[in-house]
Formats: C-alpha cells, sequence, structure tokens
C-alpha cells in the first residue's frame, strides 16, 4: 500500500484484483455519507438521539469507528472506488474482498487503507495521530498473537502430559502392575 498525490488530492493504492486508487473527492464522501445514514437508520442531518443524548454522525465516524460491519466495510470500498470506475458495483467490490480475503492478505490492512485514504482526502491534519494508533494496534495485535502461541503450546504440553500418563497407567495395567479396582461399587 502506497500513498499518492494527484492533483491536490492524496490517494491510497492498494492491490485488490490489480492496484487500485482509493480516493474520498466531496461529492464521493458526500454520497457515502447520505447512503451510510440512511442504512444506519439516521436522518440526513446526522443527528440521531440514543436513550436520553443527542448523538451525531458522519462520514469521518463511520469510516474510522463503524467499518466492524461488513456492509458497510464493502459501501465505503466502493464508494473509495467509484473515482477510478465510475462503473464499478458494489457486487465487484464484494468479489475483491473476498479474493482479498481467500488469499490470505491481511484484512486489516485494507480496512486501514480505506480510513488512510479518507483522512488524506477530508482530515489530513488528523493523519500523524491516527499513523500512531494503527501503529500500537499492529504492535498489541503481535502481542496478542504471541499471547495466544504460548497458550497454545502450554495447552498442548499439558495434553501430551495426560496423554502419556494415561498410556503409562494402560501399560501398568496390561502388565498387572496396577492395583486392582475396587472391588465395592462407589455409591
Amino acid at each position: 500500500m502506497f500513498m499518492a498525490t494527484k492533483k491536490g488530492l492524496s490517494s491510497v493504492t492498494i492491490i485488490l484484483d490489480k492496484p487500485r486508487t482509493l480516493r474520498w473527492p466531496n461529492g464521493i464522501t458526500r454520497e457515502f455519507e447520505e447512503w451510510a445514514l440512511s442504512y444506519m437508520g439516521l436522518p440526513k442531518t446526522g443527528v440521531g438521539r440514543s436513550e436520553d443524548r443527542n448523538i451525531v454522525v458522519g462520514a469521518e465516524g463511520i469510516i474510522m469507528q463503524g467499518l466492524t460491519n461488513a456492509t458497510l466495510q464493502t459501501y465505503a470500498l466502493f464508494y473509495a472506488l467509484k473515482h477510478e470506475d465510475p462503473e464499478i458495483t458494489v457486487e465487484a467490490v464484494d468479489e475483491m474482498i473476498s479474493a482479498y480475503k481467500e488469499a490470505g492478505k491481511d484484512y486489516d490492512e485494507l480496512i486501514i487503507a480505506i480510513q488512510r485514504s479518507y483522512l488524506l482526502s477530508n482530515h489530513p491534519s488528523s493523519l500523524a495521530s491516527q499513523e500512531e494508533r494503527w501503529k500500537s494496534f499492529k504492535v498489541m495485535r503481535g502481542m496478542e498473537q504471541k499471547i495466544q502461541e504460548k497458550r497454545e503450546k502450554a495447552s498442548n504440553q499439558k495434553v501430551a502430559a495426560a496423554i502419556t500418563r494415561l498410556e503409562k497407567q494402560l501399560a501398568e495395567i496390561d502388565f498387572g502392575e496396577a492395583p486392582p479396582a475396587s472391588a465395592s461399587p462407589s455409591a
């Protein structure tokens, strides 16, 4: 993934079915925001109520915090690619995402590419701090992976030790070395 500037509007290139450039011109940002607010059941103003307080949601909030939803992910990528291919379809984007995942590529990198391209086009002053958060996220994810691997290793060692004990008990029984089972039935 790399960043580029074309006619003053920054973009991010990522390899999907081919190198693709993600950009968020204002019209595309507006179209995505209108679609997303409708999808989320919010009025076009982006103001809704949650229990006893107002919530305000716009394209940036959706891009930076809402891409845990597969539909929002697909449509965000769809809109980010519209400048490059005005005829692109949501179904084609779904296929790109599926192929990306099936190829074993880091899906978080795709989400980050969408977010990075959005910030470059719409809020470049916040990009540096967001890059730090992404870096911390990657470090944390790596640590979580190491912890999981250590837990699996410890679990496998416990299972192997239990199997060894059971095999020893079976061998003792086979050779008559094990004490006989209790003659009295347990209650």
